[in-house]
């Protein structure tokens, strides 16, 4: 099974176990990079998509409606004081 898969079936099954819930995960950038990528469908290789996300900012998706939104990505306001 394709390592994107197995992210995007993880994902979409926490989404569903935890509906209507907050969840917080800590995460490595690469997971983050990787998930936004294999969940919005970005196409790889070849199209020059790259995502590096800073230490410690901050990435917020929903899922609703059986689709991923991307809240926020990479954000450091906890750290500038700017939003």
């Amino acid at each position: 099974m394709r390592l994107s898969l197995i992210r995007r079936l993880t994902l979409t099954q926490y989404s569903e176990q935890y509906e209507d819930q907050t969840v917080v995960a800590v995460s490595h950038g690469g997971f983050i990079a990787n998930a936004l990528i294999t969940l919005f469908d970005i196409p790889r290789p070849g199209t020059g998509t790259w995502l590096d996300p800073d230490n410690t900012g901050l990435t917020e998706w929903r899922y609703a409606d059986s689709r991923w939104i991307l809240v926020q990505y990479n954000n450091r306001y906890h750290l500038t004081g700017r939003k």
